[in-house]
C-alpha cells in the first residue's frame, strides 16, 4: 500500500514538474517575443534618425500660352531639402500626370526601380544634411483659366532618393493645392500654395 501511494505521489510530482516546465517555457517564449519586438522598434527608431529625409517645396515660375483648347500650363520649380542626418543620393522629383491619387503615386514608386539600370546611374542629385537643391527646369501643370485670371490646380508627386549607406529607394510623397491669379499670359501676380494634408501618404 505504501509503495502504491509513493508511486502515485511520484507520478503527481512528475506531472506537476512537466506542467510547470511547459508554463515556464511559454512565459519565456512570450517574454522573448516581447523583447524582440522592443528591439525591432528601437532599431527602426535608430534607422529613422540615421537616414535622409527629403522635403519638396514649389515655386511658380509663370505660365504658358493657350494651346488652342483653352488649356494652359503653370510652370513649377521644385526644391528638395534634406532634413535628415545622412546624405541623400540620387535624389529626384516626379510629378503625377493627373490627380495625385494613391494609385498614381504608387505607380511612380513602382517605376522607380527602372533607375537601378546601370545606364541611369547618373540620374539624381546628392543633397547633404541641411542643404537644398533647386532643379534648373520646370514642371508644367495644366489648367483652364477662369474669368478674371483666377485659377486653381491640384498636383502632387514623389521625391525618390537613396541613403549613402543603403541601396534601397526611399520616398516622400507630396500633394499641393495651388490657387493663383494670372494678370497676363506668362505672368502670375499672386498665388497661394498649401499642402493637401488629407491626400499625402507618409514618407517611406
Amino acid at each position: 500500500m505504501a509503495t502504491a501511494i509513493a508511486g502515485f505521489m511520484a507520478l503527481l510530482a512528475a506531472k506537476w514538474t512537466v506542467t510547470a516546465t511547459r508554463s515556464a517555457a511559454a512565459q519565456n517564449e512570450a517574454l522573448l517575443k516581447e523583447q524582440i519586438a522592443i528591439q525591432r522598434d528601437e532599431l527602426a527608431a535608430i534607422a529613422g534618425d540615421q537616414r535622409p529625409w527629403i522635403k519638396v517645396s514649389m515655386t511658380v515660375e509663370g505660365t504658358t500660352v493657350d494651346d488652342g483648347d483653352g488649356i494652359r500650363s503653370i510652370l513649377l520649380k521644385t526644391t528638395m531639402a534634406n532634413l535628415g542626418n545622412r546624405p541623400a543620393t540620387r535624389a529626384m522629383c516626379h510629378l503625377t500626370r493627373d490627380q495625385p491619387t494613391s494609385a498614381a503615386v504608387q505607380q511612380i514608386m513602382d517605376a522607380q526601380k527602372n533607375f537601378d539600370n546601370p545606364s541611369h546611374a547618373s540620374f539624381g542629385y546628392t543633397i547633404f544634411p541641411g542643404e537644398t537643391y533647386t532643379e534648373s527646369g520646370t514642371y508644367p501643370v495644366m489648367y483652364r483659366p477662369n474669368a478674371g485670371g483666377l485659377a486653381s490646380v491640384h498636383f502632387g508627386g514623389v521625391a525618390a532618393y537613396k541613403s549613402a549607406h543603403s541601396d534601397h529607394w526611399l520616398f516622400t510623397p507630396f500633394s499641393y493645392v495651388l490657387s493663383f491669379t494670372e494678370e497676363q499670359v506668362g505672368a502670375v501676380s499672386t498665388y497661394d500654395m498649401a499642402q493637401n494634408i488629407d491626400n499625402v501618404s507618409p514618407p517611406l
